[in-house]
């Protein structure tokens, strides 16, 4: 009997040029089982991190670079200290995935690249100070946040608070 992948489970789509398939690891922050259409090999840490994991860790490192220490404790309030600690070394999306094993900058680039125009305005008024206090760096990794969620049609059950907050937003943008 072979290991399910929980993405898969939920019927969640795969990483562009990837396929779904039995579990080949499990993620190193919230211990899922994943397969290679949900998960990647991060070459700087030897450790398999599941595409749940990617999103939490790039809002929470943007979320990081908005200089309101109070609204960054708010938005974080539902993420453990593992995993704030873990997204303190990302500066940049460019940098998280520079060591990945496949093309994962590019097409989540590519995919960002629909949220760039997103203004403060769009937030509700608890978030658009804190993207408008946010780095460029901070916003570029929300917008890859935001690409991952819609290309892998993940469910907001699955989000942390903030990134369900700012697709909220978006979606009623749209």
């Amino acid at each position: 009997m072979t290991a399910s992948c929980y993405l898969c489970a939920i019927g969640n789509k795969t990483i562009p040029n990837t396929d779904a398939g039995d579990a080949l690891g499990v993620c190193q922050i919230c211990n899922v089982l994943a397969c290679q259409g949900h998960a990647v090999r991060d070459a700087n840490y030897p450790r398999w991190i599941c595409v749940l994991c990617d999103l939490t860790l790039l809002t929470v490192a943007g979320v990081l670079q908005s200089g309101d220490e109070g609204a960054q404790r708010a938005a974080l309030s539902d993420v453990s200290e593992e995993v704030i600690r873990a997204a303190r070394s990302i500066r940049s999306a460019r940098q998280y995935f520079r060591n990945r094993p496949r093309d994962s900058w590019g097409w989540i680039q590519s995919a960002a690249e629909e949220y760039r125009g997103l203004p403060a305005s769009a937030l509700d008024s608890e978030l658009s100070p804190m993207w408008r206090g946010m780095s460029d760096d901070g916003q570029e990794m929300i917008r890859c946040a935001l690409a991952i969620v819609d290309k892998l049609d993940l469910r907001d059950s699955e989000l942390i608070g903030i990134l369900r907050g700012v697709r909220a937003a978006v979606v009623r943008r749209v």
